[in-house]
């Protein structure tokens, strides 16, 4: 193996944990925002039953 495709692995090693880093991000971006829209949701949920139980 000479010096250039050396240097291309590496460069092709880098690439793939950028990569996977970016889709990691993405990947947490996401979940935060569905617990949000849950906690959201049981939020107004458990409203409507407190409201409920006044009346």
């Amino acid at each position: 193996m000479d010096k250039q495709t050396v240097v291309n692995v590496n460069n092709d090693n880098a690439t793939q944990a950028d990569r996977k880093r970016y889709a990691h991000e993405i990947y947490q971006q996401e979940s935060r925002q569905v617990l949000k829209s849950v906690t959201d949701i049981l939020a107004v949920d458990l409203m409507w039953s407190l409201v409920g139980l006044k009346s």
